[in-house]
């Protein structure tokens, strides 16, 4: 398990809502505050070091959400998985253990997915312990079904 330091975190990643966005050369991590969403681009090939920096990055981003009050319920996720690569196995657990311990599991996540089987059938098994998730090929796809998913 990675440990993760808080303080370091949330200093080097707070920032005011509207622009509460954290970016690397492997991944954006972007607060929408009008549509309650935390848009997370991912891109390229990611190895442990990758995994380690987005895991801070996102508590971080979560850590400040939920000290606004924001967290649990009224968030949703757009994950965007159209350019990163097939993760290695040891990486994809890595992964799936940032999922598992990080990511809300009644929070609402649209992953947008290349057309791959195999991207599928990986970030399949990275996710699911996550009860509101649904996969798309196309972000407008994703994002209606994220509006219908607080409009019901």
């Amino acid at each position: 398990m990675y440990e993760v330091d808080m303080t370091a975190a949330l200093r080097h990643h707070m920032m005011e809502e509207r622009s509460m966005s954290v970016t690397s050369g492997a991944y954006q991590l972007e607060f929408d505050p009008e549509r309650q969403l935390l848009v997370v681009r991912m891109t390229g090939l990611w190895d442990s070091s990758t995994v380690r920096s987005y895991r801070t990055a996102l508590v971080a981003q979560i850590s400040s959400l939920k000290a606004g009050g924001r967290f649990p319920a009224t968030i949703g996720a757009l994950v965007d998985l159209r350019e990163q690569a097939i993760l290695p196995k040891d990486t994809a657990e890595a992964m799936q253990e940032v999922t598992e311990n990080e990511w809300p599991t009644s929070n609402p996540a649209a992953v947008i997915l290349s057309p791959s089987k195999i991207q599928k059938s990986q970030t399949g098994r990275m996710s699911v312990r996550l009860q509101n998730i649904a996969f798309f090929t196309e972000e407008q796809e994703a994002l209606a079904w994220l509006k219908g998913y607080f409009a019901a």
